[in-house]
């Protein structure tokens, strides 16, 4: 399993690579069209959602100003600055002609306080990064060749306290202690530098929760690395196993990185649900960002049952976007859904009062196919309640069913515990018990 780990993290580092210097191949494919005959340089404004996925602005956590070059590709060049959307910047960067980030940069947390700050050089990060605890306190000086293959010269404890200073000492580096700094989680260092260059023996840890009984956590050593003046020398993987059970490493671990995942997501153009292509085929991506054209939903089912899963799969994806709900365990139902009640968001084994919904949705679908006569009553916040209403509004080619009764739906939204979960909290939608259809025997 731990083969497989560092397999998925080293293949994660290429693909990152990769889409860092082509980040925009796959966009231009959409974008490029008959009337560009030159390159246009765009500034303009564009929003990202909590996950950084391009959105329009009621659902966005971000805001990005800076200029994108479509000429044969796509991308972005010279002055970015991200911004949360209380006004503050989240980046100040600069990219190069070819869309890599290329020079100083400095990343902030929503008050202003400086999170990272350091250099890229053509799309890595190179020399000393600086990163900085959401108190302001100096965490780790790292002095980088790339995001993945860097040194620490000074570490310090959450109270500023040194661990590693001068570049050289031994050091144990937990990757937990630096959230939203140093990924993966969950992995421990220690290693030895000397003079600024990894010396001696390094060995990387992980740590897992075991069940007998009671939860208890394990570790295990699942590498080591010998390094001399900076040089690596070799690698091996399960060293305190049995020989059967080790191998050797030819190439530096390059699975824990510095780099911020933001940017594989923006790097990759991944997109909000209301950009999905239509079902007539239209590329919406392509006609927001060269047009401005609005985005809709729009998937043409064809049955109740196929309604009810599309309406769960938008609510779904409207309270997702909340930050406390983001990064939460959620499922689809595909594209039919036969039930009554499906359970959508498993917010976690606490949820206070105030964030429990008991919330009715009721609308119409009108003859044109489309949602009008929206009301949202209940137990629901401001937020939600503005995140439902976009998205529903959003929906195109509904299924029209011949009976107008049919055509009035009224949903449910609400925050229950059923056994499935282990009694934890369950974001669910429901709707009126739905009859049978006739069946001829």
């Amino acid at each position: 399993m731990l083969v497989a780990f560092y397999y998925i993290y080293t293949i994660n580092s290429f693909m990152r690579a990769l889409f860092t210097r082509f980040a925009y191949v796959l966009l231009i494919a959409m974008l490029t069209l008959p009337a560009i005959t030159a390159a246009q340089d765009i500034t303009d404004t564009l929003f990202y959602d909590i996950k950084w996925q391009l959105c329009e602005r009621t659902p966005a956590h971000y805001y990005r100003i800076g200029t994108m070059r479509i000429d044969s590709l796509a991308r972005y060049i010279g002055p970015a600055t991200d911004y949360y959307m209380n006004g503050q910047p989240e980046m100040q960067a600069t990219y190069n002609l070819k869309g890599d980030l290329d020079g100083d940069a400095v990343f902030y947390y929503p008050d202003g306080k400086i999170k990272m700050k350091g250099h890229f050089t053509q799309g890595k990060m190179t020399g000393q990064w600086h990163l900085y605890s959401s108190t302001g306190i100096l965490r780790a000086v790292m002095d980088c060749k790339s995001e993945t293959n860097f040194t620490p010269l000074f570490l310090y404890n959450k109270k500023g306290r040194p661990l590693l200073e001068d570049g050289s000492g031994k050091f144990t580096l937990e990757t937990k202690e630096f959230e939203g700094l140093i990924l993966p989680s969950g992995l421990e260092i220690d290693g030895e530098v000397r003079k600024g260059l990894k010396d001696g023996n390094w060995e990387y840890t992980t740590f897992y929760n075991t069940f007998f009984g009671h939860i208890s956590r394990t570790h295990r050593v699942f590498l080591s690395e010998q390094y001399v003046r900076g040089r690596f020398i070799r690698g091996l993987h399960n060293p305190h196993e049995t020989i059967d059970k080790r191998k050797i490493v030819t190439s530096p671990f390059a699975a824990i990185t510095l780099w911020p995942p933001k940017l594989l997501t923006l790097d990759q153009l991944k997109a909000d649900l209301v950009f999905a292509p239509t079902a007539s085929g239209v590329h919406q991506l392509r006609s927001f960002l060269v047009r401005g054209h609005a985005p809709v939903i729009e998937e043409a089912p064809n049955s109740a049952d196929q309604n009810f899963a599309l309406f769960i799969r938008v609510i779904c994806n409207a309270l997702i976007k909340k930050e406390e709900l983001a990064f939460k365990g959620f499922s689809s139902p595909g594209k039919t859904c036969y039930a009554d009640s499906y359970p959508m968001i498993r917010p976690g084994q606490t949820v206070n009062k105030k964030d429990r919904y008991n919330a009715s949705i009721r609308f119409t679908i009108l003859p044109n196919r489309s949602v009008g006569n929206l009301t949202i009553d209940g137990k629901i916040d401001d937020r939600s309640r503005e995140l439902i209403t976009y998205y529903l509004l959003k929906l195109r080619k509904l299924y029209l069913d011949p009976g107008d009764e049919l055509n009035k739906i009224v949903l449910t939204l609400q925050t229950t515990s059923n056994s499935g979960s282990n009694y934890l909290p369950v974001i669910q939608l429901s709707r009126p018990a739905q009859p049978y259809p006739d069946v001829n025997y």
